[in-house]
């Protein structure tokens, strides 16, 4: 099904999209919060990417907990998808 969302990927935002990609594609089961940043990393390595700086990089899933904190998608662009939170595992639908 088609978000709308019109992502642009760039080495300088590798963080959050790998990060929003890997939650999305957990599906309905959702995934882990303390998963989260190894599948981001792993999913960068796999692309080919870095990831630099604090954010990008960080040692927690900044990029979904700002896409769930800020439901309005301020400055994350997820289209029509929503972000979730539950019982310790991120959901991105």
């Amino acid at each position: 099904m088609e978000c709308g969302a019109k992502l642009r990927f760039s080495e300088a935002k590798a963080g959050r999209l790998c990060e929003l990609a890997v939650v999305a594609a957990e599906g309905a089961d959702g995934i882990s919060e303390n998963a989260v940043v190894a599948a981001r990393r792993s999913y960068a390595t796999h692309l080919g990417v870095s990831l630099m700086g604090p954010t990008s990089n960080a040692e927690n899933p900044t990029h979904i907990a700002w896409a769930v904190r800020n439901s309005d998608h301020n400055k994350i662009n997820i289209g029509t998808a929503e972000a979730s939170y539950l019982k310790g595992r991120y959901f991105l639908k």
